[in-house]
């Protein structure tokens, strides 16, 4: 209960599940499943953690991230304010938000400033590819980098000139959308640390293009180790997934493999899990042939 709250705050169409293992589970409902009329595409995709002695921190990235970014300014005085009475925020929200306020000044200058500190702090051996590919793709997303400067976030939308930036609660709604999400699997990835991420929507706002720049960071973050559950709604995030499963298979074509996509992007397709909500029945999305998400139709 402690992910979603005291039992009297579950909606009567809410049904929660908890899995321990197999043909073992709990299930906590008030009322009937709830009615589903437009198809969602769930995936999972993840890493074996069976070996790892390490706890997996489990890190909740709702939809509606705009909203939170909107108010980038007031949040902290909302948060802190003891005379202010706000309406009861769900666990998960409530903590995503209290996370990005914990970890604002770590992203004083941005993600390429966090790298370099950590390199001149740690002794830990970093994954340098991966850390830098990740922030390419973070700019080829934002088309701007992140820094939190003076007690405000910013978008420096002149890569090479810092004279030229924007508060981010006037930004564009697909970079509000998702500057945080970025930052957050930016952390925990150079963070090192086995991790669980739930992310509603990572294609919102943005370009066809853009999504599968975003699809291709959700495949890096999991090639490392960790473990993330998406929703999307994007045929253009699902095309990209097929095309990360296709090149993991074409192992024999290693040079033309490379030519289209990172190897640190590519997805394994015993690491990934599709499946599809439509009109209140839940449909594998496995393609048993191909062993890639069916693309609906």
């Amino acid at each position: 209960m402690r992910t979603f709250g005291d039992l009297t705050e579950l909606s009567d169409v809410m049904q929660i599940r908890y899995d321990f293992a197999d043909e073992q589970w709990l299930e906590i409902t008030k009322g009937i499943h709830p009615q589903t009329h437009s198809q969602t595409v769930l995936f999972q995709l993840s890493r074996d953690f069976s070996q790892s002695s390490e706890m997996v921190d489990a890190v909740y990235i709702p939809a509606g991230r705009s909203m939170i970014t909107l108010l980038s300014d007031q949040i902290p005085v909302l948060f802190t304010d003891p005379n202010r009475q706000l309406p009861a925020l769900d666990y998960c929200t409530n903590a995503y938000i209290h996370q990005i306020l914990s970890l604002r000044q770590s992203f004083a200058n941005g993600l390429d400033g966090l790298l370099k500190q950590e390199i001149e702090t740690t002794d830990r051996k970093l994954n340098l590819t991966v850390l830098k590919h990740m922030i390419q793709l973070a700019g080829k997303i934002l088309k701007a980098r992140y820094c939190y400067r003076a007690g405000e976030e910013r978008l420096l939308l002149d890569m090479n000139e810092s004279g030229k930036s924007i508060k981010v609660n006037f930004a564009s709604s697909g970079q509000q959308e998702t500057v945080w999400a970025l930052n957050l699997l930016f952390y925990y990835l150079l963070k090192d640390k086995p991790s669980c991420i739930i992310l509603d929507g990572p294609e919102a706002y943005l370009y066809p293009e853009l999504q599968k720049y975003m699809a291709k960071v959700l495949g890096l973050f999991v090639n490392v180790g960790n473990h993330i559950i998406v929703i999307t709604h994007s045929l253009y995030i699902l095309r990209e997934f097929n095309n990360l499963l296709y090149v993991a298979e074409e192992k024999s074509a290693n040079m033309q493999r490379k030519e289209i996509v990172s190897s640190c992007e590519a997805l394994d397709a015993s690491w990934f899990k599709d499946v599809h909500v439509i009109n209140r029945q839940v449909a594998d999305g496995i393609d048993d042939v191909f062993r890639g998400p069916l693309l609906p139709v």
